[in-house]
């Protein structure tokens, strides 16, 4: 909730160095998908932050490359992520094929 706030960007920084040391600890991979309290997964507000239209450079940047080497590392988050593009990848029935598919 706090990351998207542009004028916390030290402590936005402090968060992904946290991110950082969890990046190996597959529990830490569990908790990004899981949809604990009813709530979207952790992994999707992340997502949301990196891509927000406020978020500065330096959180971008650090965020991204913390994501991406998570994702990289775990097998079960690879398959969340890609199962959770799935309903944007699949194609409406009845509707032409989008140029360049």
């Amino acid at each position: 909730q706090h990351l998207a706030d542009p004028m916390a960007e030290v402590p936005q920084l402090r968060l992904v160095q946290l991110f950082e040391a969890l990046e190996a600890c597959p529990q830490a991979a569990e908790r990004l998908q899981s949809f604990a309290r009813r709530r979207a997964p952790l992994l999707f507000d992340l997502v949301a932050v990196l891509l927000g239209p406020v978020t500065p450079l330096t959180l971008r940047n650090a965020l991204g490359r913390v994501l991406c080497r998570c994702i990289a590392r775990h097998s079960s988050l690879q398959s969340f992520f890609c199962s959770s593009l799935g309903p944007e990848l699949q194609e409406e029935p009845n509707e032409a094929t989008p140029a360049g598919r």
